[in-house]
Protein backbone atom coordinates (compact mmCIF):
# COMPACT_ATOMS: atom_id res chain seq x y z
CA UNK A 1 0.00 0.00 0.00
CA UNK A 2 1.25 3.49 -0.88
CA UNK A 3 0.04 6.74 0.62
CA UNK A 4 0.20 10.20 -1.01
CA UNK A 5 0.89 13.02 1.46
CA UNK A 6 1.03 16.78 0.98
CA UNK A 7 3.23 19.57 2.29
CA UNK A 8 1.49 22.46 4.06
CA UNK A 9 3.64 25.56 3.79
CA UNK A 10 3.42 29.35 4.02
CA UNK A 11 2.31 31.30 0.97
CA UNK A 12 4.01 34.62 0.30
CA UNK A 13 1.37 36.47 -1.73
CA UNK A 14 -2.39 36.55 -2.19
CA UNK A 15 -4.63 38.04 -4.90
CA UNK A 16 -7.02 40.65 -3.52
CA UNK A 17 -9.21 42.68 -5.88
CA UNK A 18 -6.94 41.82 -8.82
CA UNK A 19 -3.87 42.94 -6.85
CA UNK A 20 -1.08 40.62 -5.78
CA UNK A 21 -0.47 41.43 -2.11
CA UNK A 22 2.36 40.26 0.14
CA UNK A 23 1.04 38.31 3.13
CA UNK A 24 2.07 39.88 6.48
CA UNK A 25 3.70 37.89 9.26
CA UNK A 26 2.94 38.01 13.00
CA UNK A 27 5.24 39.51 15.63
CA UNK A 28 5.15 38.35 19.27
CA UNK A 29 6.79 41.48 20.67
CA UNK A 30 3.83 42.24 22.95
CA UNK A 31 3.05 38.71 24.17
CA UNK A 32 2.90 38.68 27.97
CA UNK A 33 5.48 36.35 29.58
CA UNK A 34 6.65 35.43 26.10
CA UNK A 35 9.90 33.98 27.43
CA UNK A 36 7.88 30.95 28.60
CA UNK A 37 7.25 30.08 24.95
CA UNK A 38 10.10 31.79 23.17
CA UNK A 39 13.33 31.39 25.11
CA UNK A 40 13.41 28.08 27.01
CA UNK A 41 15.89 25.73 25.29
CA UNK A 42 15.25 22.02 25.02
CA UNK A 43 11.46 22.24 25.28
CA UNK A 44 10.38 21.83 21.65
CA UNK A 45 7.97 19.03 22.60
CA UNK A 46 6.72 20.50 25.87
CA UNK A 47 2.95 20.74 26.32
CA UNK A 48 1.98 23.93 28.14
CA UNK A 49 -0.96 24.53 30.45
CA UNK A 50 -4.37 25.11 28.93
CA UNK A 51 -4.49 28.73 30.10
CA UNK A 52 -1.27 29.72 28.35
CA UNK A 53 -2.11 32.38 25.80
CA UNK A 54 -0.30 34.37 23.14
CA UNK A 55 -1.68 37.79 24.07
CA UNK A 56 -1.11 39.61 21.80
CA UNK A 57 0.43 39.37 18.29
CA UNK A 58 0.71 42.13 15.70
CA UNK A 59 0.78 41.72 11.90
CA UNK A 60 3.58 43.51 10.08
CA UNK A 61 6.08 43.38 7.25
CA UNK A 62 9.86 43.47 7.34
CA UNK A 63 9.48 47.07 6.15
CA UNK A 64 7.55 48.44 9.12
CA UNK A 65 6.44 51.49 7.15
CA UNK A 66 4.18 49.36 4.94
CA UNK A 67 0.64 49.30 6.33
CA UNK A 68 -1.02 45.92 6.87
CA UNK A 69 -4.39 45.77 5.13
CA UNK A 70 -5.58 42.21 5.81
CA UNK A 71 -5.16 39.03 7.85
CA UNK A 72 -5.02 35.43 6.64
CA UNK A 73 -5.85 32.06 8.19
CA UNK A 74 -2.23 30.88 8.32
CA UNK A 75 0.70 33.16 9.15
CA UNK A 76 4.45 32.93 9.51
CA UNK A 77 6.43 34.65 12.27
CA UNK A 78 8.53 37.81 12.17
CA UNK A 79 10.50 39.68 14.82
CA UNK A 80 9.91 38.18 18.28
CA UNK A 81 8.99 34.54 17.80
CA UNK A 82 9.39 31.16 19.52
CA UNK A 83 12.96 29.90 19.36
CA UNK A 84 12.32 26.35 20.62
CA UNK A 85 8.53 25.97 20.80
CA UNK A 86 7.20 24.98 17.36
CA UNK A 87 3.83 26.58 16.71
CA UNK A 88 1.99 28.17 13.77
CA UNK A 89 -0.54 31.03 14.16
CA UNK A 90 -3.87 30.08 12.59
CA UNK A 91 -7.34 31.62 12.51
CA UNK A 92 -10.31 30.38 14.52
CA UNK A 93 -11.89 29.17 11.29
CA UNK A 94 -8.86 27.09 10.38
CA UNK A 95 -8.60 25.66 13.89
CA UNK A 96 -12.25 24.55 13.75
CA UNK A 97 -11.43 22.54 10.63
CA UNK A 98 -8.10 20.94 11.54
CA UNK A 99 -9.12 19.98 15.10
CA UNK A 100 -11.66 17.53 13.65
CA UNK A 101 -8.80 15.46 12.24
CA UNK A 102 -6.26 13.14 13.81
CA UNK A 103 -3.33 15.44 14.59
CA UNK A 104 0.04 14.83 16.17
CA UNK A 105 -0.35 16.42 18.61
CA UNK A 106 -3.83 17.90 18.84
CA UNK A 107 -2.79 20.93 20.88
CA UNK A 108 -3.82 24.56 20.47
CA UNK A 109 -3.20 27.69 22.53
CA UNK A 110 -5.33 30.80 22.47
CA UNK A 111 -3.93 33.88 20.77
CA UNK A 112 -5.06 37.39 19.97
CA UNK A 113 -4.04 39.40 16.94
CA UNK A 114 -4.29 43.18 17.22
CA UNK A 115 -5.37 44.52 13.84
CA UNK A 116 -6.85 47.94 13.11
CA UNK A 117 -7.45 48.61 16.79
CA UNK A 118 -9.35 45.36 17.47
CA UNK A 119 -8.46 41.94 18.83
CA UNK A 120 -9.03 39.01 16.49
CA UNK A 121 -9.33 35.43 17.76
CA UNK A 122 -6.43 33.24 16.65
CA UNK A 123 -4.71 30.11 17.91
CA UNK A 124 -1.20 28.71 17.96
CA UNK A 125 -1.14 25.21 16.51
CA UNK A 126 1.65 23.31 18.25
CA UNK A 127 3.78 20.72 16.46
CA UNK A 128 6.10 18.25 18.15
CA UNK A 129 9.48 17.78 16.52
CA UNK A 130 9.91 14.03 17.02
CA UNK A 131 7.70 12.94 14.11
CA UNK A 132 10.62 11.59 12.07
CA UNK A 133 11.91 9.17 14.70
CA UNK A 134 8.38 8.32 15.83
CA UNK A 135 6.77 7.56 12.48
CA UNK A 136 9.49 6.63 9.96
CA UNK A 137 10.26 2.90 9.68
CA UNK A 138 14.03 3.31 9.82
CA UNK A 139 14.74 -0.39 9.39
CA UNK A 140 13.25 -0.33 5.89
CA UNK A 141 13.65 3.28 4.72
CA UNK A 142 16.70 4.48 2.81
CA UNK A 143 18.01 8.00 2.26
CA UNK A 144 19.95 9.94 -0.35
CA UNK A 145 20.87 13.48 -1.32
CA UNK A 146 18.12 15.73 -2.65
CA UNK A 147 18.20 19.13 -4.31
CA UNK A 148 14.99 21.04 -4.90
CA UNK A 149 13.08 17.91 -3.88
CA UNK A 150 14.73 15.72 -6.49
CA UNK A 151 17.33 13.05 -5.95
CA UNK A 152 20.94 13.78 -6.87
CA UNK A 153 24.14 11.84 -6.24
CA UNK A 154 24.70 8.11 -5.88
CA UNK A 155 24.90 7.55 -2.11
CA UNK A 156 22.11 5.51 -0.53
CA UNK A 157 22.24 5.07 3.25
CA UNK A 158 20.29 3.71 6.19
CA UNK A 159 20.21 5.38 9.61
CA UNK A 160 18.92 4.60 13.09
CA UNK A 161 17.68 8.12 13.94
CA UNK A 162 17.40 11.66 12.59
CA UNK A 163 20.59 12.90 14.25
CA UNK A 164 22.61 10.24 12.44
CA UNK A 165 21.08 11.30 9.14
CA UNK A 166 21.81 14.99 9.76
CA UNK A 167 25.40 14.20 10.75
CA UNK A 168 25.91 12.24 7.53
CA UNK A 169 24.36 15.08 5.52
CA UNK A 170 26.74 17.55 7.15
CA UNK A 171 29.87 15.37 6.87
CA UNK A 172 29.29 14.67 3.18
CA UNK A 173 28.12 18.20 2.34
CA UNK A 174 24.78 17.14 0.93
CA UNK A 175 22.49 19.82 -0.43
CA UNK A 176 19.58 18.28 1.56
CA UNK A 177 18.68 14.82 2.71
CA UNK A 178 15.77 12.99 1.14
CA UNK A 179 14.05 9.62 1.02
CA UNK A 180 15.29 7.08 -1.49
CA UNK A 181 12.60 4.76 -0.15
CA UNK A 182 10.01 6.07 2.30
CA UNK A 183 8.51 3.45 4.59
CA UNK A 184 6.34 4.55 7.51
CA UNK A 185 5.17 2.77 10.64
CA UNK A 186 1.56 1.65 10.66
CA UNK A 187 0.70 4.23 13.34
CA UNK A 188 1.31 7.01 10.83
CA UNK A 189 -1.41 5.79 8.48
CA UNK A 190 -4.19 7.43 10.50
CA UNK A 191 -2.32 10.67 11.28
CA UNK A 192 -3.67 13.62 9.29
CA UNK A 193 -0.99 16.18 10.20
CA UNK A 194 2.50 15.86 11.69
CA UNK A 195 5.75 17.75 11.34
CA UNK A 196 8.74 15.92 9.94
CA UNK A 197 12.25 17.29 9.87
CA UNK A 198 13.39 19.95 7.41
CA UNK A 199 13.16 20.05 4.41
CA UNK A 200 9.66 18.56 4.58
CA UNK A 201 7.94 20.42 7.40
CA UNK A 202 4.21 19.86 7.94
CA UNK A 203 2.83 16.84 6.09
CA UNK A 204 -0.93 16.39 5.83
CA UNK A 205 -3.23 13.67 4.56
CA UNK A 206 -5.41 13.92 1.49
CA UNK A 207 -8.45 14.05 3.80
CA UNK A 208 -7.18 17.20 5.51
CA UNK A 209 -5.95 18.70 2.24
CA UNK A 210 -9.43 18.37 0.73
CA UNK A 211 -11.09 19.94 3.78
CA UNK A 212 -8.74 22.93 3.76
CA UNK A 213 -9.20 23.48 0.04
CA UNK A 214 -12.99 23.29 0.30
CA UNK A 215 -12.93 25.94 3.02
CA UNK A 216 -10.97 28.33 0.76
CA UNK A 217 -8.69 29.41 3.58
CA UNK A 218 -5.79 31.75 2.92
CA UNK A 219 -2.12 32.14 3.78
CA UNK A 220 -0.80 28.70 2.84
CA UNK A 221 -0.01 26.54 -0.14
CA UNK A 222 -0.38 22.77 -0.46
CA UNK A 223 1.91 20.76 -2.70
CA UNK A 224 2.26 17.03 -3.27
CA UNK A 225 5.03 15.28 -1.39
CA UNK A 226 7.57 14.15 -4.03
CA UNK A 227 7.13 10.45 -3.33
CA UNK A 228 4.53 8.18 -1.81
CA UNK A 229 4.92 6.49 1.55
CA UNK A 230 4.87 2.73 1.89
CA UNK A 231 3.58 0.56 4.73
CA UNK A 232 4.90 -2.96 5.18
Amino acid sequence: MKDQRYMLDFETTIDIDSRKMIIPSLDGEYVKNREEFFDIPGHANKVFEENKEFDYLIPRYSDEYIEVEFLCDFHSWIGEKPSFFSGIPISKRMKEIVEKFNLYPNKFYGAKVMFKGEYHEYYIWQFFLDGFNKFVDLENSTFCEWKRRKRIGDDIITVSNLDELLDYEDDHEWWNWGFERAVMKKEYKDIDAAKLAYPYGILISERLKNALERAELTGFKITSFPMKFEYL
